[in-house]
């Protein structure tokens, strides 16, 4: 049973074939369990209490299951307190049509960011992911049309092998990634070998702004060697799966790393050598010393229902006829789920027709943008002493990757 199930359950089964397992001495080597989100019984509608308690998508549910961790572990006493937890099988089931649903979107993102953190706070070490997307997609020969899922078609597939085609093999730039995928990879170029800390709520509800539909949540921290400050942050609500929610507010509060003082003081130093006497015109005119605005730049990354190639994939689906239901609104997998988005016609058509053009969309959206200047977005004291506040608007379901630095140079 897992641990997402009803209460019932485990107080008359799970919790008593624990105990046994406790009173017999057995070894135990680490606690595992399944935690899954579910869009059943009720994730429909309008928004409104009695949908989001009942929505087994909600954040809830993943808290639910951390603290049955908690619960088992305190079965064991002194000798399952350092126990390893991990949650063995993790990720999306059931949608509102009662189908299976991994949906490798942005909403399976948001929901694995919010959740994982969830786990993270009691103490759970790590999850198992299923799919990361597919790894075969796109192949640039003349048998493109064979990515339907059907080995026999895949052995006869011949042509010219470009890059991507079936003669070239499986590579890493011709595969297309799930939502956690670009959580996972956002969170490698933000935080690398530093450390992250989980986001905390100023106040019960404080980090929401829509009545309570829309949760924020999200870890942040400071690169040691560059100084920059790393933000993945989530905006996850379950009774947004299939259209976008209203946009919220998120506001994040950080000390200014000590870095920025170090840099700072550097560029004043050099401010204040530049603003020496000169002469024009035979007369000397002397440069009242000032000191420059601060200066923060940003850079980001958005995942988002616009920039997750899967959506995109579904909406041409939709109008070219290719959906394998055209009335249902999830997003499916291409070839690995229960049920498949595309019908094989349509996997053809797509493949043939636009493969290449997904491949380039999601490298797009992997990247982070420019640097730029931040504006309100960021706001500091002058010395950048003490606390300063990064302001992000982000629509549910959406994940976005935040780099913040003080500017290099005045």
């Amino acid at each position: 049973m897992g641990a997402d199930g009803n209460a019932v359950g485990w107080d008359e089964h799970v919790f008593p074939i624990v105990k046994g397992i406790v009173a017999s001495g057995a070894r135990v080597d680490f606690i595992a369990l399944s935690c899954y989100g579910r869009g059943t019984p009720h994730c429909t509608g309008a928004p409104n209490r009695t949908v989001l308690s009942s929505c087994r998508y909600s954040i809830t549910t993943a808290a639910t299951c951390a603290s049955r961790m908690q619960r088992l572990r305190a079965l064991g006493g002194p000798a399952w307190a350092t126990l390893p937890c991990q949650v063995m099988e993790y990720g999306l089931q059931q949608n509102a049509l009662n189908l299976v649903d991994d949906d490798p979107g942005v909403f399976q993102a948001a929901w694995a960011l919010s959740t994982s953190i969830a786990h993270a706070m009691t103490g759970t070490e790590r999850a198992f992911h299923w799919h990361f997307g597919e790894a075969q997609f796109s192949y640039d020969d003349d048998s493109s049309n064979a990515f339907d899922g059907n080995a026999a078609a895949a052995t006869a597939a011949t042509g010219n092998g470009g890059p991507c085609s079936r003669k070239a093999g499986i590579s890493a730039p011709c595969s297309l990634y799930s939502g956690v995928s670009w959580v996972q990879a956002q969170a490698a170029h933000l935080f690398g070998e530093n450390t992250a800390l989980v986001l905390e709520a100023t106040g019960p509800g404080s980090n929401s702004t829509d009545g309570g539909f829309t949760s924020a949540d999200g870890i942040g921290g400071v690169n040691t060697s560059t100084g920059e400050l790393g933000l993945l942050v989530t905006a996850f609500s379950p009774v947004y799966k299939t259209q976008d929610g209203p946009p919220v507010v998120v506001q994040v509060a950080f000390d200014a790393p000590s870095q920025w003082g170090e840099l700072r003081q550097r560029q004043q130093q050099q401010q204040q050598q530049r603003q020496s006497t000169y002469v024009k015109g035979g007369l000397e005119w002397g440069r009242e010393a000032h000191t420059a605005p601060l200066q923060l730049q940003m850079r980001t990354a958005v995942l988002n229902r616009t920039t997750s190639t899967f959506d995109a994939i579904w909406r041409d689906g939709k109008a070219n006829g290719w959906l394998a239901n055209p009335t249902d609104p999830n997003v499916y997998p291409l070839s690995k789920g229960s049920t498949n988005m595309l019908s094989v016609a349509g996997k053809r058509a797509l493949i043939a027709q636009k493969g290449p053009a997904y491949l380039e969309m999601q490298r797009q959206t992997f990247a982070a943008s420019d640097w730029y200047d931040a504006g309100g977005s960021v706001v500091c004291g002058g010395d950048v002493k003490g606390s300063c506040t990064v302001t992000l608007t982000l629509s549910p379901p959406a994940v976005m990757a935040v780099w913040v630095r003080l500017a290099p140079s005045l």
